[in-house]
């Protein structure tokens, strides 16, 4: 086994999940949005969270891709 090498069902060190509970309408419109967009949700919700983060004049890490 190689050290220091993620398997391929582990996440990168220092990545998270987040998880929340919100109204099925919210969740319904920002499926829509990303569809329109062409985008998984994923996406959109990094797209906003690096917005987010940014505008409180934070440094966002970006994902690879």
């Amino acid at each position: 086994m190689l050290s220091g090498l993620a398997m391929p069902n582990q996440r990168k060190k220092g990545k998270k999940q987040i998880t929340f509970f919100e109204w099925e309408h919210n969740i319904n419109k920002l499926k829509s949005i990303a569809r329109q967009r062409g985008i998984p949700l994923t996406e959109l919700l990094r797209e906003l969270t690096e917005e987010v983060t940014e505008r409180y004049g934070k440094k966002y890490k970006k994902h690879d891709k």
